[in-house]
């Protein structure tokens, strides 16, 4: 074979082979446009809650005064009673009134309910109250509203040593454990039987008797 002929089949090869890349490289391009096409939808997609949350906040997307607006007209934790510091004492009467009242009906011989309800509600009551003002009492930058917190959680306090101390309530519960709860109109389950001897645990390691 001569050499003309050696370089022309050469250089047919090469032209194919540098149009076969060529073409490669045009349909890596059309799908790298298609690609970020793509990309760009699902950038454009993203929902707003997650726009926001990636946005980067400047000064004016929050300041104190704003926040001591909104708490003014919502009341810390968008409890009304806490505009101001002096809600702690109107949260501290409630919660004193609300828990004799829970109190009263765990005592009662007329009770409808089942004793486990009325301590789950009455223990819900309290924690609602001091697990709130113990936080407030730690970290609010407000000396007068850490002092108004601070009184809330002594009173909760207050009244839970007043119920670990409560002969009438201890007895109630020892009752329900025994026999079972007669007084409620509603079934007395392995659950609350349960409960019911967790909590009575709780009164005698206090020696509520003595």
């Amino acid at each position: 074979m001569s050499n003309s002929r050696s370089k022309s089949i050469i250089n047919k090869y090469q032209s194919r082979q540098e149009l076969f890349i060529h073409q490669i490289m045009n349909i890596l391009c059309k799908h790298s446009i298609v690609i970020q096409k793509y990309l760009v939808r699902r950038v454009r997609s993203v929902s707003t809650f997650a726009s926001e949350f990636n946005k980067v906040p400047t000064q004016a997307a929050f300041s104190l005064k704003d926040f001591k607006k909104h708490r003014e007209s919502q009341g810390l934790f968008e409890i009304h009673e806490l505009q101001s510091h002096n809600g702690f004492s109107t949260l501290k009467k409630d919660v004193t009134r609300n828990a004799q009242r829970l109190v009263d009906e765990a005592i009662s011989p007329s009770r409808t309910r089942k004793l486990v309800q009325v301590f789950d509600e009455l223990s819900d009551e309290l924690c609602r109250v001091a697990d709130m003002a113990d936080f407030v009492r730690i970290g609010h930058p407000d000396s007068k509203y850490r002092a108004a917190a601070e009184d809330a959680c002594m009173s909760v306090s207050s009244i839970v040593q007043q119920m670990n101390t409560n002969v009438e309530l201890y007895k109630s519960l020892h009752a329900v454990v025994n026999d079972g709860d007669k007084l409620s109109d509603q079934s007395y389950d392995d659950t609350d039987r349960r409960v019911a001897q967790l909590l009575l645990d709780d009164f005698e390691q206090i020696n509520v008797l003595f």
